[in-house]
């Protein structure tokens, strides 16, 4: 949910897994559901919740081994309780992880980029506030961009417009004085890997799909790799 955001938090979590071979790494079992209900449509029309259809997905994996979850879908987390309560399942909440990341780096004001059905549903602006941080959301306009961005761009197999998207950024740093943007919907990690260098060097990203992938290998048992360690340092 989607299916290159999962292969890349897959990716990252290899990655980034401190081991000497093949036998040092994790055992990952992985779900590419296409036919998962559209989180946001969900939301904000009140129909096709997704929640059963995850539950039954995590217990199918549960069956197969895995005994620690994440789901790559920020937007999902809105069904987290939900989700617990059928499966009793220990799922690591993406939102809460990386509220917990963006506090201790003593950041205080940051701006969400998001699918409306994150934006509009608060998922993130609940976790932030736990941790004493304001979540700013992008005006009407950032927000129709970044929703192109994430279902007729990435979504689609398609590449996002670099200078498109640094007038997004430009335009909603001046409007919110945000002291970053986190990265609240996984494409929009993608997104960020096709940007040039003077783009990741102007502004914060913080990226829950890095951040979550790190928590999955500490959280299995694991050691982190250098390079995730320093990733995390200067995110």
């Amino acid at each position: 949910m989607g299916s290159s955001s999962a292969a890349s938090l897959f990716c990252k979590i290899v990655k980034f897994t401190k081991a000497d071979g093949d036998v040092g790494h994790l055992r990952i079992f992985i779900d590419n559901d296409p036919s998962v209900p559209d989180r946001t449509e969900a939301i904000l029309q009140g129909s096709n919740s997704p929640a059963l259809h995850i539950s039954q997905n995590i217990q199918g994996l549960s069956k197969q081994g895995a005994d620690i979850f994440i789901i790559c879908c920020n937007t999902s987390h809105y069904f987290y309780d939900e989700i617990v309560k059928m499966t009793n399942a220990d799922i690591i909440n993406m939102p809460l992880v990386t509220s917990d990341f963006v506090a201790k780096k003593g950041l205080k004001r940051i701006c969400v980029l998001a699918t409306t059905g994150t934006i509009q549903s608060n998922v993130y602006k609940n976790a932030l506030e736990k941790f004493g941080i304001e979540a700013i959301n992008p005006s009407l306009a950032g927000q129709k961009q970044v929703m192109d961005i994430i279902y007729n761009d990435i979504k689609a197999g398609r590449p996002t417009d670099t200078k498109a998207f640094r007038k997004l950024l430009q335009r909603e740093k001046h409007l919110s004085g945000a002291e970053a943007f986190l990265l609240g919907c996984t494409e929009l990690s993608l997104a960020i890997k096709e940007m040039p260098l003077d783009i990741l060097n102007s502004f914060k990203f913080i990226d829950p799909l890095v951040i979550n992938a790190c928590h999955c290998v500490t959280a299995c048992g694991k050691e982190l790799t250098e390079e995730a360690e320093n990733i995390l340092k200067v995110m």
